[in-house]
């Protein structure tokens, strides 16, 4: 009955999401379903959500979350997005080059349609390349999303370093191979038999190459603080972003204009970037993985497969990959595997191996949806066709999946 319930609740979880529901009501109508299926008591279910909601998990990521929104969203707002974006343009003359920087750099920056913004920097380029449509947008999905198994302030990658036994870094150290034969086979791809003879021709003076650098460095300094005080001082991640976001929040203040208007007007900025859909997101998914954990269907599981011999690398790749195909978010992916797999595998560096293919093959799975937005805003940006863009898009998924695979193979193995 258990295992029954939770089937139902994830394929629930899976339908209501493809019917255009939001995912936190798609995740608590889940909830609700392993709720009733686990026959637990009123006196479990408040005990377990307000366990869930007052533990530091939640509360780390929900802030993690706020903040980072909202600090992608003035960063925006007040200019330094677009000024480090024509200092880029003007410093990095190859096209390719150019496709591959601004999506990669506006993918660091989180915040409500991302992939508009960097698509029409993506189509000036493209069309000096004379790329298809279908191919720009591939670019702009692409590498908007392929530093993302090693980038830090990622939510992905820390919401699977905080529900799983291992650590972030742990993750990125494992990525990092993938990452970069990934990088340079998706390079490959996008680009397979463009012609640049010529196009990177006239970059700027020397005396205007280190103002637009120092540009640069200026209009993204915020980001840069943030990176710095989460790797070098260990600083806690939500009081790092809260430092970015008094940095961008003074710098490009305009001089015309009255302080307190200004002010107030960042002040807006910053309320209105919070991304409320994923934040609640990230909250049910936590309860629901806590309700997970505290149903016998984990127990069952693992007796099944331990009887039966079933070899747990096929579920491992599966299930993460299909899940977040299927509702285009990595977030959930992440949220129902997880707790499913961390108690079956082994314990230590060969459990974390197969943690770790949990998050690449999600990532695969999410890169390929035709749900996942940056697939739908960028194709409707560029008026492409979607069955050529998401085929590539997953051959290019299906590569990270196997160089997951290999990795894996060479670490258990080979190492």
């Amino acid at each position: 009955m258990e295992l029954i319930g939770v089937i139902a609740a994830v394929a629930i979880i899976i339908i209501m999401n493809q019917r255009g529901f939001k995912l936190y009501w798609s995740i608590l109508t889940g909830i609700a379903v392993v709720v009733v299926s686990n026959r637990f008591s009123l006196e479990e279910i408040f005990s377990i959500t307000y366990h869930s909601l007052s533990s530091p998990t939640m509360i780390t990521l929900t802030l993690i979350v706020i903040t980072l929104t909202a600090f992608g969203n003035l960063m925006k707002e007040t200019g330094s997005l677009k000024i480090t974006m024509l200092s880029l343009s003007s410093l990095v003359k190859d096209p390719r080059y150019q496709m591959v920087i601004l999506p990669l750099l506006i993918g660091l920056i989180t915040f409500p349609g991302g992939a508009v913004f960097s698509a029409p920097l993506v189509e000036e380029a493209g069309k000096k390349l004379t790329l298809s449509r279908e191919r720009m947008v591939v670019a702009n999905t692409a590498f908007r999303h392929v530093q993302y198994m090693i980038y830090p302030l990622y939510p992905g990658l820390l919401l699977m370093a905080e529900i799983s036994p291992y650590n972030l870094y742990d993750y990125i150290y494992f990525n990092l191979p993938v990452f970069a034969i990934f990088f340079l086979v998706t390079f490959k791809y996008v680009f397979r038999g463009v012609n640049v003879t010529g196009l990177a021709e006239g970059g700027p003076e020397d005396n205007n190459r280190r103002s637009e650098l120092v540009m640069l460095l200026y209009s993204i300094s915020p980001l840069i603080l943030i990176i710095l005080l989460v790797l070098i001082f260990d600083l806690y991640y939500p009081a790092a972003i809260l430092s970015g976001i008094l940095a961008v929040f003074f710098i490009y203040y305009p001089a015309e204009k009255p302080f307190w208007g200004t002010a107030r007007s960042r002040f807006g900025h910053l309320a209105g970037g919070i991304n409320w859909s994923m934040t609640f997101s990230i909250i049910t998914i936590l309860i629901f993985k806590d309700f997970l954990e505290h149903s016998e269907v984990i127990d069952n599981i693992m007796a099944v497969m331990m009887e039966s011999n079933f070899p747990v690398l096929i579920p491992i790749i599966f299930l993460p990959f299909l899940t977040a195909f299927l509702m285009g978010n990595y977030f959930a992916a992440v949220g129902i595997c997880v707790p499913l797999f961390v108690p079956i595998l082994p314990p230590g560096e060969q459990g974390f191996y197969y943690m770790a293919l949990v998050f690449l093959a999600s990532q695969a799975g999410y890169f390929g949806s035709p749900i996942h937005m940056c697939n739908i805003l960028t194709i409707e940006h560029f008026k492409a066709s979607l069955p050529p863009v998401i085929k590539d898009v997953n051959i290019l998924g299906t590569a990270l999946v196997l160089l997951g695979i290999t990795g894996f193979l060479v670490r258990q193995y080979l190492l």
